[in-house]
């Protein structure tokens, strides 16, 4: 391992280093990476014939792009120091040496994320299995075979997060959505959440399906609703204007337990509701019993999680919590799931859930903005739940309809 260039990233405080590394070095340094980093992505189907090129390209001993890795944070608890005592970006050779020492020990223990190049690694694990199936004779050589890598040392995970949306180097981009999973990873631990909830990403390639199933995005996105109190999900420009702000470096380093705290209450709150709703299922014709012309093509929910467990009511939840926190309505989020578990059906609990449903269905077929619209059904249903001076305070029969008699005053 060769150490050449040593600049210092002024933006994420951070240091770049160039090293040439052989191809073989490398490959053993990517395998446990890509299998055991539950932030890395799953490989990316290439479309079309760029990667078959550059395997080709790779055998006959193309230099392609430098690779962009950075050591994850648990592997620079000696790095912080040194980079603190750096003035002015200059790097003495003494510094140097100390940050190549931690470099080659976190690579030896593969404590390193891939931030650009990880199509192209996985191109070069097949350059490896092509040559060693159909050309033994030069696996070696390819294996000895320099390529160019730019390692970060020094960046937390917001930082990390922001060369990833800034290098975009990549023909595969890495998806919004695991980028966000990468930001708020260590606000939200699914492992040490209480039993019967979970949050899936993006990577575990699985469906959030079933009673307390979440997305993870989602969850962010009930988060950001929460912390602007109103019921939008975070977007990429949203993302990228804040990410030019350098406040917003420090900003998200600060989250503190609300996130899980939100997600535990809004999940209490959805599960009581399924335990007074009698295992409650969408029935259009017990709905055209109270209304004979009732018409619901695709419905929004079956059953109590399918219809809750949204993003369109989470991002509502989140931000009526918010108003109700400001309003000093109540005091907490504890004090909010107490208030929720006190809600009951007044009348039958079919009856004021197949009329969401109606509801829900009718907005999407006028609105142009569909899911815009049922956030607002949510956001003025919870509203009308929440609110101690409504008649309708904490009646989950007649909120909704209040609800939706508010969306229509004001649209």
């Amino acid at each position: 391992m060769d150490f050449y260039s040593w600049l210092f990233d002024k933006k994420v405080k951070g240091v770049n280093v160039s090293i040439d590394i052989s191809i073989g070095d490398y490959w053993q340094l990517a395998q446990p990476v890509l299998r055991e980093n539950e932030l890395q992505r799953p490989r990316v189907a290439a479309k079309g014939k760029p990667y078959q090129l550059l395997q080709r390209d790779l055998i006959e001993g193309c230099v392609m792009p430098p690779i962009i890795v950075a050591l994850k944070r648990n592997a620079q608890a000696n790095i912080d120091e040194v980079l603190a005592g750096l003035r002015n970006g200059v790097i003495p050779n003494a510094e140097r040496d100390l940050l190549a020492a931690e470099i080659e020990r976190a690579f030896n223990s593969r404590e390193v994320l891939i931030l650009d190049g990880l199509q192209r690694t996985y191109t070069i694990g097949d350059c490896i299995a092509q040559l060693r199936e159909e050309r033994p004779g030069q696996l070696d050589t390819f294996l000895a075979r320099k390529i160019r890598l730019e390692v970060y040392v020094g960046l937390n995970k917001t930082g990390i997060l922001y060369r990833m949306l800034t290098l975009n180097t990549g023909q595969t981009p890495m998806s919004f959505r695991h980028q966000i999973e990468i930001l708020y990873h260590d606000f939200l631990d699914p492992g040490r959440l209480p039993a019967g909830l979970a949050v899936v990403r993006e990577a575990d390639a699985r469906r959030a399906r079933g009673a307390g199933k979440y997305k993870y995005a989602d969850v962010v996105d009930m988060f950001y609703a929460y912390s602007t109190g109103r019921p939008e999900s975070i977007d990429k420009q949203n993302l990228v204007n804040k990410l030019g702000e350098l406040e917003f470096l420090e900003e998200y380093d600060n989250v503190n337990s609300d996130l899980t705290s939100l997600l535990v209450v809004y999940n209490r709150f959805v599960r009581h509701i399924e335990s007074i709703a009698n295992d409650w299922e969408f029935d259009l014709g017990e709905l055209r019993s109270v209304f004979p012309e009732a018409v619901v093509d695709r419905p929004f929910g079956t059953d109590v999680a399918s219809l809750f467990e949204r993003v369109q009511a989470m991002t509502a939840f989140g931000a009526e919590a918010k108003r109700l926190i400001r309003q000093k309505q109540v005091g907490s989020l504890e004090e909010l799931s107490a208030l929720l578990t006190r809600s009951l059906f007044s009348d039958a609990p079919s009856l004021a859930l197949n009329e969401l449903v109606l509801m829900l269905d009718e907005v999407a077929k006028k609105a142009t903005k569909i899911g815009t619209a049922q956030r607002e059904i949510f956001q003025y249903s919870f509203r009308s739940l929440f609110n101690s001076d409504s008649p309708t305070f904490l009646d989950l029969s007649t909120s909704w309809r209040e609800g939706q008699r508010k969306f229509e005053s004001l649209n």
